[in-house]
């Protein structure tokens, strides 16, 4: 266990790095696979409306993964993957970098309980011998997974004036931010506080329905960016 534990987190410290080109249609023409697509795309399963099970990154998806940052503002049109496309990604970073808590929040119960039936079929679709080796979870409830072997964890939540609370988030994502109800500017606040340094946030909602939201977050982002810093001195 101890030397699995070891390859995934020597991957871990690889996740961005580039390792080939794809050229295949669906993806809009070549572009530079990283570890981590890799690994999304090798290991990870989903279910789809035509019923594949293999993830396989769609154009918007490989598009984000080349332009996103440590934060990121997302505007989305309906049905084009980001939200299973960032779980995926979250993931991978969770399984594979010791001491990690990524966190997704939506607006409503269902909607992080939706969010997290993505999550747990990537666990329960892994090798048996990862799932049931160096990725043994010690707690798993309706939106939690715990990995004690690497002190990691994996949680999904809704929108509430606790959420972010005493917690130290690696890997942030907020869904329909718009969306979110009474205190939902207060939730999103304590959230962005409780991510360290360094830290990844995604920003996601709805063209129509998040813009004037999205251009308050990217006034702050820039506000709050080293170049801001640096322009100020």
């Amino acid at each position: 266990m101890n030397t699995d534990l070891g390859l995934l987190e020597w991957l871990g410290g690889m996740l961005d790095c580039p390792v080939v080109w794809d050229g295949e249609p669906e993806t809009g023409g070549e572009r530079q696979l990283t570890v981590q697509d890799e690994l999304i795309q090798g290991l990870l399963r989903i279910r789809t409306k035509t019923g594949k099970m293999h993830f396989k990154m769609n154009r918007s998806q490989a598009e984000y993964s080349r332009r996103c940052t440590k934060r990121n503002i997302v505007l989305k049109a309906r049905q084009v993957g980001i939200t299973t496309y960032i779980a995926a990604r979250f993931f991978i970073r969770t399984i594979t970098r010791r001491g990690t808590l990524s966190v997704q929040v939506a607006h409503d119960r269902e909607s992080a309980e939706e969010i997290f039936r993505i999550v747990k079929r990537f666990w329960d679709r892994l090798p048996v011998s990862i799932r049931e080796g160096p990725l043994r979870t010690s707690y798993c409830n309706a939106r939690q997974l715990v990995f004690p072997g690497l002190d990691s964890e994996y949680c999904v939540t809704a929108a509430d004036d606790n959420a972010g609370r005493g917690w130290t988030i690696q890997n942030l994502h907020c869904s329909e931010v718009a969306r979110w109800g009474r205190g939902g500017e207060e939730a999103l606040a304590s959230l962005r506080a409780a991510v360290v340094p360094g830290g990844e946030i995604v920003l996601e909602e709805k063209f129509k329905e998040g813009l004037s939201k999205v251009i308050d977050g990217t006034v702050e982002c820039l506000n709050a960016s080293s170049w801001s810093r640096t322009n100020k001195e």
